[in-house]
């Protein structure tokens, strides 16, 4: 699954829902968005449809041709609601206000957990550093035993492993 571009689901939603409230059209929605963010993520998306709608293809027709282009399940999720909404006569401000509301938790949440991860990384590259400093002190004091060799440097390979692990995620 592709990373989310950080806020643009949210300022796409937005800028949907600002053109929803001037006329609840959805060709007119996804017109005005696409002039305005020409340069998003789903441009393709949104020539199709403009295109297939001006070439007399019913807009609910038009967005189920590229659903499958859409590589974001959030998004895709919406295009579908949004299709719904085209074929029940429903409200594109009330589903664009709440699609808009749940992208904000989502980045909410993807930030809450990078943070997380930053303290988890710094605590341990601290636990690293220490345990290191811990064994080094005790060799050169001569105070090392052996069995202080089997405990320290077993810990300080599986910290570094995993500190390594933990960088290499995709945060």
């Amino acid at each position: 699954m592709n990373r989310e571009v950080k806020g643009e689901n949210t300022e796409l939603l937005g800028t949907m829902k600002r053109w929803a409230a001037i006329d609840d059209n959805v060709v007119f929605v996804i017109k005005k968005t696409y002039q305005e963010k020409g340069s998003v993520r789903y441009k393709e998306f949104f020539e199709n449809f403009i295109l297939r709608v001006n070439s007399g293809i019913e807009p609910s027709e038009a967005i189920a041709m590229d659903l499958g282009k859409i590589r974001s399940p959030f998004m895709r999720n919406v295009m579908v609601n949004i299709q719904s909404v085209i074929e029940n006569n429903g409200d594109l401000m009330l589903l664009l206000s709440k699609f808009e509301h749940e992208a904000f938790n989502i980045e909410k949440t993807l930030l809450a957990n990078r943070i997380r991860v930053y303290k988890d990384r710094s605590l341990l590259l601290l636990l690293i550093s220490f345990t290191g400093l811990a064994y080094l002190r005790l060799h050169l004091l001569g105070l090392h035993q052996g069995w202080q060799a089997w405990l320290f440097f077993p810990v300080t390979l599986l910290a570094g492993w995993y500190h390594g692990q933990i960088f290499r995620s995709k945060y």
